[in-house]
């Protein structure tokens, strides 16, 4: 299916493996595509897995399968429990999001053979609902946010930008574009609503 319809790049759950085996991302990428790659997904609560899946077990780092390292996967959605403390999901505070990903950057950074791989942001953080700062890569010096000024969380910004939403419901013109728009024009969860000011609770971002 991969070679079929020429995916270059397979998201790929960490939190979705079982057993002993992590995803075969080495073989898969040697027998479909030199150019295609994996990232791993929502690693941070599960970075002991991430490393064998990432380097150690299957080697894909050295097979040149590996794009980048993602943030949590909608933790609005599915919370978080880091170091003991809840986060996200139902939970009044997004803390325990924030610690996650500010520990899994440094975990990569820190890593001698993982560190030249980007690292991306959890997705929604526009869903906030309290201001731990997730709104930004790193966060600026007097953005007044619950973690410090300079906290580092990502390289780069990540957004599930649906073509189909529930702002956007309908076939029309030009969706796509629509859909990648980063400023307040997009009718999508994209760029504007989740770094510029999010869409939870108005927390000032990107201008």
């Amino acid at each position: 299916m991969v070679r079929y319809c020429g995916f270059r790049w397979v998201r790929a759950g960490i939190e979705g493996l079982s057993g002993k085996r992590p995803y075969d991302h080495p073989n898969l990428s040697r027998s479909t595509s030199r150019n295609r790659r994996a990232s791993e997904l929502g690693v941070g609560q599960w970075w002991d897995r991430c490393e064998e899946a990432g380097r150690d077990r299957q080697g894909v780092v050295e097979a040149g399968a590996l794009l980048a390292f993602e943030g949590d996967n909608e933790p609005n959605n599915w919370g978080v429990t880091y170091q003991g403390e809840k986060g996200g999901g139902r939970e009044p505070s997004w803390m325990a999001v924030a610690k996650l990903q500010r520990d899994l950057y440094q975990a990569v950074k820190n890593d001698s053979a993982l560190a030249t791989y980007p690292v991306w942001s959890i997705s929604e953080p526009g869903a906030q609902r309290d201001n731990v700062g997730l709104q930004f890569l790193t966060i600026p010096p007097g953005a007044q946010t619950r973690m410090p000024d300079g906290t580092k969380y990502a390289d780069y910004a990540s957004v599930h930008n649906y073509i189909y939403h529930s702002h956007s419901p309908y076939p029309a013109d030009n969706k796509t574009w629509r859909a990648a728009d980063p400023t307040a024009a997009s009718k999508v969860d994209g760029l504007f609503g989740n770094f510029g000011v999010t869409w939870a609770r108005g927390f000032r971002g990107y201008p």
